[in-house]
């Protein structure tokens, strides 16, 4: 019993010290929708170990894929976001908003940064009856301000809206964009295998967001 204790209070001790580096993950906008197995649900009404869908970029198709803890999920002030807008013959027309600085996956199954996208742009779009990939083209692309939300699962890969993003945005740890050290989510990822997912979630959104740790985007100023 004693050393499943000391490994939780070591796994706290650097959840703690990474969120002090600075966290700054891409969020996507409150009404945000993901699939669960049979139910689409918003984001910010997933819960902890609910199978959610995910991306393999190994066969570069979709699976389900554990919700291993929130970040945000609510944020009180609105944020800089980017809405990107896509049509196509087979998706119809569909928009999300996100956090500029989140990475979403292209049609080259290479992740992009949203606000480095173009129009004409394509993305990969899922289709959620099939699951499925069809083609999707950006046909507008908008800097707006939305309330955000946001979820990390074990593969590090989520289709919210239909897009396939990464779990991870563009984001610097000790000068290393912290695509490159993916590794610095071990401690997350080890406290879910061990039954701590739920006090992930409250530690970054109860404790840390508040006491300005664990900041989401950039706030809107009027």
């Amino acid at each position: 019993m004693a050393v499943p204790m000391r490994l939780g209070r070591t796994l706290l001790l650097v959840h703690f010290s990474l969120l002090l580096v600075g966290s700054c993950w891409g969020c996507f906008g409150v009404r945000s929708s993901i699939q669960a197995p049979g139910k689409l649900r918003l984001v910010r009404e997933s819960y902890v170990s609910e199978f959610v869908l995910g991306f393999n970029p190994k066969t570069r198709s979709p699976e389900y894929t554990e919700h291993a803890f929130f970040q945000h999920l609510y944020d009180a002030t609105p944020r800089k976001v980017i809405k990107i807008t896509v049509d196509g013959e087979k998706t119809g027309r569909h928009s999300i908003t996100v956090t500029p600085n989140h990475y979403v996956m292209n049609m080259a199954g290479k992740l992009v940064k949203a606000e480095d996208l173009e129009i004409g742009d394509g993305l990969l779009f899922v289709d959620v009856s099939s699951v499925k990939m069809v083609p999707a083209q950006i046909t507008n692309l908008i800097s707006t301000c939305d309330y955000v939300t946001n979820v990390f699962t074990m593969s590090e890969y989520i289709v919210v809206d239909n897009f396939v993003f990464s779990c991870f945005s563009s984001m610097s740890w000790l000068g290393v964009d912290i695509m490159e050290v993916k590794s610095i989510m071990f401690p997350q990822k080890m406290m879910y295998r061990f039954g701590l997912g739920t006090i992930n979630t409250w530690l970054d959104y109860n404790l840390f967001s508040k006491l300005g740790f664990s900041v989401c985007g950039e706030p809107c100023v009027k």
